[in-house]
Formats: C-alpha cells, structure tokens, sequence
C-alpha cells in the first residue's frame, strides 16, 4: 500500500502534538474517511486517492483537502437531510475562496495600497462634475470591487462557473423550475418534423389543436417553447440554448446559485428553512419550494445528483491549483 506524505499536519496545535504511532493511526483513520467519501464518484481505490494527496506541490493544499474531505464526508453519511448536505456544501465552497484571498473588512481594504490604487483609477474614469455625485459615484464603484474581491457569494457562484462542467452545469439549472408558463410536449422547431407557421403558442394550439398539448406548467427559467423539446416534466433538447450559448448559460447559472446561497444565508443567518416536500419513498431527494425575484416555484433534485455535480468540481479545483503557497 502506498504511503501517504510525512509533511502534512506539522504546525504547532495540529496532530504533531501527539506522538507519532496515534498521528499516523489517525491520518490513516482521516484517509479511510476521505476516501470512502469520494470513492463512488472520483477514485477507484484508497492507493489512487493518496496518491492523488501526494501529487499535490503544496503540504498546506494536501492539508485543505483532507480536511474539507473529512467535513464533507461527516454530512454525506447522514441518513435524509438533503437540505443540510446542500448547505454543507456550499460552506466547503464558501471555505475553497479563503485559499488564495485572505478576506479584508472594507474600510481596511479602501485604505491599503491596493484599494488606493482602484479610488486612483475610478477618479480618474467618473466624469461628474458635481463633488458629491462624483464621491458616491466611486464609493459605489469601491464596493462593488470589494465585493467582486472578497464576496462569498461571488466565489460560490465562480466555483460553479469555472470547476463545473457543461453538462453539471445546465442539469443544476433545469432542476430549478421558477417560471410558470404554456408548455407545449414533443414540440421544437429545430426539427423540419415539427410546423413553424407559428407566432405564438396560442397560435400552435389553435392551428395544431389535435396535434399538441399545450398546459401551464412551472419550467427553468432558460424555458423557450419554440425551441425546448419537453417530454413529461423533463427538457431533452440536444440542440438546447443553455450549452450552445455560454454567455446565456453563465446568467442563468448566477441567478440559480444566487438563490442557492441565499438559502444557505436564511439557514445560517436567519434559521430560516424553505418548505421542504416530503416523500417516504424519497429519503434524500431535495424537493423545495422557493423563490427567485418574484418568482415562486420548485427545485426538484437529489441530493446524490448535487453530490456528483460538487465532487467533480471538488476535484477539478485541486487538479488546477497553482503552485503558488496559500495566503497566511
């Protein structure tokens, strides 16, 4: 069996307090953990896992995954709970951000060097006359910059946009179904089989009455019946407009994500749980109704899909780390 790293978990306060015979036991303990808790989705066996931890440049790096691992790993063996695992995840999201930016408070940041730079170069772009428009003007632009810098949410939404694939991507956004409007099954006029002399759905199901069924239903948000082939309650377009066209896609992805980490904000900040729909049958699918904007609706996902759609992310975020050490 391989061995895993000696040079991990050697600072002051960590497992070097004890001695070396129970720090390996328990390393060894933390990588069964770790292990058992992607084994179904990303590694084959224990040896490709911790040679995985061992290829990593930096011990600090090794460290932040096992011990995200192991946080991860304590939710996903709970029983139920989908909404729980979810807002897990996000905190382990939320955690990756602290890898590279050590955050500061506003008033900390306007006052360094790099916050002097940006009031330098905003001064110079704002054209207002006006002193008073002109300060608030760069003050504005001053915290969305910080935002855009050290903001949570910004990150969470990133991770998702950067570490997950197409495909994880456009099935995270289709579980989320806000927009109640017509839909029409079994139509789209990306195939010749299907008539186009159409103007609206109205028009469709006038002129094709026998043909197709037209009933209101809550759809995602990226939801075009000219184009979305809808069979049941599931979107199976191949030529669909969320993976041909990435801009689009992005911003339907920040608005879904947006929500998802303000559940997390009304859990952790509020106590505040959405109406969760319940099955017996259905111990960990995440069945909620919410609200986007104005929008009422239901996410409908498992809690496994979120998993393997935060694993392969997971991953991927290690597999791309710079070589550069982690911010102390």
């Amino acid at each position: 069996m391989l061995k895993i790293r000696d040079d991990i978990y050697r600072e002051e306060g960590q497992l070097n307090m004890l001695p070396k015979k129970k720090r390996t036991k328990l390393v060894e303990y933390k990588i069964k953990k770790c292990f058992n808790a992607l084994r179904d989705n990303l590694f084959s066996s224990e040896e490709e896992f911790i040679g995985y931890v061992n290829s990593m440049k930096d011990p600090k790096d090794a460290e932040l995954f096992l011990d995200l691992c192991e946080f991860y790993s304590t939710f996903k063996e709970l029983k139920g709970y989908p909404y729980i695992k979810l807002i897990a995840i996000i905190s382990i999201i939320d955690k990756l951000n602290a890898r590279k930016v050590k955050f500061k408070p506003f008033k900390d940041w306007v006052l360094s060097k790099e916050g002097g730079n940006y009031i330098k170069e905003y001064l110079s772009k704002v054209s207002v006359n006006d002193e008073v428009k002109k300060f608030k003007e760069v003050f504005k632009k001053l915290r969305e910059k910080h935002g855009e810098i050290f903001g949570s949410q910004r990150s969470v939404i990133k991770f998702f946009e950067n570490y997950c694939s197409v495909n994880d991507q456009v099935k995270l956004i289709r579980a989320f179904k806000f927009k109640r409007t017509a839909v029409v099954e079994r139509y789209s006029q990306n195939y010749t089989w299907c008539p186009s002399d159409v103007r609206s759905i109205e028009d469709l199901q006038k002129k094709y009455r026998n043909q197709y069924k037209v009933e209101k239903r809550y759809m995602p948000e990226c939801y075009d019946w000219r184009y979305c082939w809808v069979e049941g309650r599931t979107c199976n377009s191949s030529k669909c407009r969320l993976i041909e066209n990435h801009h689009y896609r992005k911003e339907i992805l920040g608005k879904i994500v947006s929500f998802i980490y303000q559940m997390r904000n009304d859990f952790i900040h509020g106590a505040k749980i959405p109406p969760i729909i319940k099955r017996p049958q259905e111990v960990d699918t995440l069945t909620i109704a919410g609200k986007i904007g104005d929008e009422y609706g239901i996410i409908n996902l498992s809690i496994e899909d979120i998993q393997e759609i935060f694993e392969r992310g997971f991953k991927k975020y290690f597999d791309k780390l710079s070589t550069e050490p982690l911010i102390k």
